[in-house]
């Protein structure tokens, strides 16, 4: 709907049906399915129980896909990347064109008061989130990283890349350097890209997806609930991804109706003057 042409989605051990939901994504060649997990096995001792594997998935990404790409955008999918002010995430991208990285802050989403799963869409169900972070709560204000693939040198973490010089560094959207310290909230904007990441969403999701043990994952995700308490600590609602919803809605309808895949896809980036 925004512009993004393809999808690289790594899915690391799930058994809740998702290769059957996005199978016929695959099939007309929307998505590119890794089963992640299989390419762990056996090295437990490399990925190890800090969110490694995570890294290791980014680099995969990069060195198997990275040359079809001229932007690709490494998120989770509980972060719902957008555009602010218009509706085309290729138009946002074509502003920055002199740059090799463009990062983009959180928007920390907790419960909404839910207990239980709602029906319907997320963006929907959850519309409360942290008003602002604060220096107590820097790490609640952290960034996801848009990337020309040609000018990564490494993986500094799930937040930030090292590019051409050696050492990690990325701008925001108002072009200031934010290097590896993404969390500063002198830096922070949100004005014309974002990212909601719902956190918890309901309640009882939070605490059923805090039990799984994920492989390669701290056994402690989400550790005492400190975060999530942040979060809930001082909200405010925020519906403005909610101006996607009737196309999208508009699309699912659609695709339950007649049963075929819903093309969501945009004209691909082919190069920095298109």
């Amino acid at each position: 709907m925004i512009g993004v042409s393809h999808f690289f989605i790594y899915d690391n051990g799930s058994n809740d049906g998702t290769s059957d939901l996005l199978s016929p994504y695959v099939n007309e060649g929307l998505i590119t399915l890794v089963n992640w997990a299989d390419f762990l096995k056996g090295w437990e001792g490399v990925a190890g129980t800090s969110g490694r594997s995570q890294k290791l998935a980014m680099l995969h990404c990069l060195a198997n896909f990275g040359h079809l790409a001229e932007w690709m955008a490494f998120i989770d999918a509980d972060e719902f990347l957008f555009p602010t002010a218009t509706d085309s995430l290729i138009e946002v991208l074509h502003q920055y064109e002199d740059l090799d990285s463009l990062s983009v802050y959180w928007h920390m989403f907790g419960t909404s008061g839910h207990t239980r799963k709602p029906p319907g869409l997320v963006t929907e169900n959850f519309t409360r989130r942290l008003r602002q972070p604060t220096a107590s709560s820097k790490h609640l204000s952290r960034v996801k990283t848009i990337v020309r693939p040609s000018a990564v040198r490494g993986v500094h973490n799930s937040h930030v890349f090292m590019l051409r010089h050696g050492y990690p560094e990325s701008w925001n959207e108002h072009r200031q350097k934010i290097g590896h310290a993404d969390h500063r909230l002198a830096t922070r904007s949100t004005d014309v890209l974002r990212i909601n990441h719902y956190y918890s969403k309901s309640l009882a999701e939070y605490r059923e997806r805090k039990a799984i043990p994920l492989l390669g994952q701290r056994s402690d995700f989400r550790g005492d609930d400190q975060l999530l308490r942040l979060i809930e600590s001082d909200t405010v609602e925020d519906i403005s991804i909610q101006r996607f919803v009737p196309v999208l809605q508009n699309r699912l309808n659609s695709r339950s109706e007649d049963g075929n895949v819903v093309q969501m896809m945009g004209p691909r980036i082919t190069g920095r003057g298109d």
